[in-house]
């Protein structure tokens, strides 16, 4: 993948996030798995975008979600791997963000005041990992074409964070939900 395909695929990806989030109000957190068919069609290779809903079940501790990256995520790998040549992987959800100062030492981080809910949306690829975070907005109530109730968001995309995907991916980036392309990639 040049970095040019990997710049298009990461914008479709993040546009198609937004969009959804504005529409319905909200986000489920998934995995969206970017590769290409084993076997081409008709001699040109078929892309492929196989999106994953994670159960929030695997989202409400530390141990469930552990469960999810070292379980079910190795299980996962293994599946699509059978038909696919995996290309990057995706993961988008909402959090709430914690945030210390720069001198500030911590010990837990739940101790941490929750600053503001975000969005979060990781894009890993052999060469590239880029975090996009924004800032949720909700400012009020919207009815859609169905008569639903959704929440009314606005995204504004964090500035420091454009900062860190500026350093071409090269920044260390840290969590539970990191480091998924390298795991879909030992079952290939």
């Amino acid at each position: 993948m040049t970095n040019e395909e990997f710049e298009e695929i990461k914008t479709s990806y993040i546009e198609n996030i937004k969009k959804y989030m504005v529409d319905s109000g909200g986000l489920f957190s998934h995995l969206s798995i970017f590769g290409e068919h084993k076997e081409p069609e008709d001699g040109q290779p078929v892309t492929a975008i196989i999106h994953v809903p994670i159960d929030p079940r695997f989202l409400k501790s530390d141990q469930s979600k552990d469960v999810f990256v070292d379980e079910v995520v190795p299980e996962l790998a293994k599946v699509i791997n059978e038909k696919f040549f995996i290309k990057g992987v995706g993961w988008a959800s909402e959090a709430w963000l914690r945030t210390a100062g720069k001198d500030q030492t911590v010990t837990n981080w739940k101790d941490l005041p929750i600053k503001k809910e975000v969005l979060i949306v990781t894009i890993e690829t052999e060469f590239k990992n880029d975090m996009i975070i924004y800032d949720i907005n909700r400012t009020g109530k919207d009815v859609t074409s169905d008569g639903d109730i959704i929440d009314h968001i606005e995204l504004i995309e964090q500035e420091d964070m454009k900062e860190l995907n500026a350093s071409g991916g090269n920044k260390e980036q840290t969590g539970r939900f990191t480091g998924l392309y390298k795991k879909f990639k030992l079952y290939a």
